[in-house]
């Protein structure tokens, strides 16, 4: 299943699962908080929480570009927005990071 997860976003008490289906973004809305899926899903395998509002698949991210903001990391799927690492979990993010990219 985590093969074709490209990233979740947060919206209040949802969440929105981003997901290759037969090389297509397609989304899928569950109602459960982004830290309820962060507790659940990120031990073990190459989610992170990047920001308040996403946790991205690790083996989904193609370029991560240094901007003035921050960093703001580009997945390998086509139709699919940058998303930024914020501050809050900046050393998190790159600390799980550096291990899953070598």
């Amino acid at each position: 299943m985590l093969d074709n997860l490209l990233y979740i976003e947060s919206a209040d008490n949802y969440a929105t699962i981003y997901y290759l289906n037969k090389s297509k973004k397609s989304h899928y809305l569950i109602r459960n908080s982004l830290k309820w899926m962060e507790e659940h899903l990120t031990k073990d395998t190459p989610l992170i929480r990047c920001h308040r509002s996403y946790i991205v698949n690790l083996d989904k991210v193609k370029i991560l570009k240094k901007e003035k903001g921050g960093i703001m990391l580009e997945l390998d799927a086509e139709n699919t927005p940058d998303i930024a690492v914020s501050k809050t979990y900046y050393d998190s993010f790159m600390q799980k990071f550096s291990r899953y990219s070598v």
